[in-house]
């Protein structure tokens, strides 16, 4: 079990997608914010004003995500990757805000799990280590929807350390 970093920000974002809080064109705040001495930070220490949804996530800035994971709830995000996957999280009885940055731990396979609903039409699959019959059954972590945006969305993406060079 390790630290995810911030591979869970996209399954926030899609929560937020399916909960009708956010569309990719939503224009978020990425300002300085405090939640009860909790003061996020982005990786390259700026803050960027009005940013869009999808420019929030494709350049992986964090207060925006902590911002989804407080409307969208911290309780129910834990729950719903448990039911997609990521059993780590039953022994964690509560995640705060800074779990959508690495502050709650997982496993590889159980982000592999999550991941393949984005290929997925939002529904998890087991992982198969070997060719055979696939199990079909899986877990709607999100909407066909969600899934579909949040792929285009992540279509944007580049690293930001390379930029920084």
């Amino acid at each position: 079990i390790r630290s995810p970093g911030i591979t869970l920000k996209q399954f926030v974002y899609g929560m937020a997608i399916d909960a009708g809080l956010i569309t990719p064109k939503t224009i978020l705040e990425d300002v300085p914010v405090n939640y009860a001495g909790y003061s996020p930070e982005n990786f390259d220490r700026r803050f960027h004003g009005a940013v869009s949804a999808e420019d929030a996530l494709s350049a992986s800035l964090n207060i925006p995500a902590v911002s989804l994971l407080e409307k969208t709830d911290p309780a129910a995000f834990r729950q719903k990757l448990i039911l997609g996957g990521c059993a780590s999280l039953k022994k964690q009885k509560e995640i705060g805000l800074s779990a959508i940055l690495g502050g709650c731990g997982t496993s590889l396979e159980e982000l592999c799990t999550l991941y393949s609903a984005l290929a997925n039409e939002g529904k998890t699959k087991k992982l198969r280590y070997k060719t055979g019959n696939a199990d079909s059954s899986g877990y709607a972590l999100l909407s066909s929807s969600a899934a579909f945006l949040l792929s285009a969305m992540l279509s944007k993406a580049s690293r930001q350390d390379l930029h920084a060079m």
